[in-house]
């Protein structure tokens, strides 16, 4: 969970594979976004993935705002499905 000042507004869920970390759920609560929460979460998991040498993967739905969030941040369209968009951001 993602707890802020005591309060949960969203949560995370990273799995390890071979050879990247996948970003499986992502969330923060609309109220809640736009305040950096996001962007500071992501950043801690970025770290612990350039710390290890490993790329972090993800899909997003095909028409979400998370897509430039995460464009914004390094991440780079691999491919698309009907319904997802994935990306991958290497390490640094």
């Amino acid at each position: 969970f993602i707890v802020v000042d005591g309060v949960t507004v969203g949560f995370v869920l990273t799995r390890p594979a071979d050879d990247h970390l996948m970003l499986e759920h992502f969330y923060v609560m609309p109220e809640h976004q736009g305040k950096g929460i996001g962007s500071t979460v992501l950043a801690v998991i970025l770290s612990d993935a350039d710390a290890r040498s490993i790329a972090v993967r993800l899909g997003a739905l095909r028409d979400s705002d998370s897509n430039r969030f995460y464009q914004r941040h390094g991440f780079v369209k691999q491919a698309e499905g009907e319904w997802d968009i994935y990306y991958a951001r290497k390490p640094r």
